[in-house]
């Protein structure tokens, strides 16, 4: 259970900030929202 979990960190913290460099590139600020 606990290996599941900590796999999955990393792997969502990886496309959260893909997620905000492409926002950031589109203009739409995520930095701002949070």
């Amino acid at each position: 259970s606990s290996s599941g979990s900590l796999e999955g960190e990393p792997r969502l913290l990886g496309v959260r900030e893909f997620i905000e460099v492409k926002f950031e590139m589109s203009g739409g600020g995520t930095r701002r929202c949070r």
